[in-house]
């Protein structure tokens, strides 16, 4: 399994898709509305309507959905994983990251350039919590506290994958993980786990590379980051 900065541009893709399936429906929600904020839901029924079918006023009885922008997204990457500081590399790559992200988080603004520039960035805010975390005792750690970056990713239980994957959807999603996402997720790390490894990689380096896969496919993920 290869870093996150050192994948290619398709691998990168790949990434990003793997908990992307809520932006297409977005997508295609914004660009129904002829390109206004995507809508979420209708926040009240029409009053002559019993089975609440009435007409839909755009202005009045709807929600916009936004996502981060571009001088708030490491800032809300920061907060949910819990960093208090990150690296020069990763502050770079914000300041990078930036011209191709979102400056007011409507949802008609989001592109694939945007979402290649957040799954990058999140890469390296991953880089950052698993550095920090693996210097700590297991038990204080605040997502691999099941993790032993001494073993190989083949060393992980179901039942530690699982709670990788809660802590982290309650974290970066503020929710449980669904049936549908979890499957999903656990698919892609075990696609993630059967690839070769990149040059040089002993165990210890195979799982860091796994956990920042991890975390990146999930910190990335409409669900991170909209509002």
């Amino acid at each position: 399994m290869k870093k996150i900065m050192n994948m290619t541009l398709s691998q990168k893709r790949k990434l990003s898709a793997a908990t992307m399936l809520p932006l297409a429906a977005m997508i295609l929600m914004v660009s129904f509305q002829n390109c206004s904020p995507g809508v979420v839901q209708s926040t009240k029924l029409d009053s002559v309507s019993t089975g609440g079918n009435g007409t839909l006023n755009l202005d009045e009885d709807t929600k916009p959905v936004t996502v981060a922008y571009s001088e708030n997204v490491l800032t809300s990457m920061q907060l949910q994983t819990g960093l208090q500081t990150v690296s020069t590399r990763t502050l770079n790559s914000n300041t990078n990251a930036k011209a191709k992200i979102s400056e007011t988080g409507k949802a008609d603004t989001v592109n694939a350039p945007m979402w290649i520039s957040i799954t990058n960035l999140a890469g390296e805010v991953c880089l950052d919590l698993v550095t920090e975390e693996r210097a700590r005792p297991a038990a204080s750690r605040r997502f691999f506290n099941q993790v032993d970056f001494a073993r190989s990713p083949a060393s992980l239980t179901s039942e530690a994958r699982l709670d990788l994957i809660r802590r982290m959807a309650r974290n970066f999603w503020g929710r449980n993980e669904t049936a549908v996402e979890r499957t999903v997720l656990l698919s892609s790390l075990s696609d993630a786990e059967a690839q070769p490894r990149r040059p040089g990689a002993n165990d210890a380096a195979e799982t860091e590379d796994f956990m920042i896969y991890s975390c990146t496919a999930m910190l990335s993920s409409l669900d991170a980051i909209r509002f």
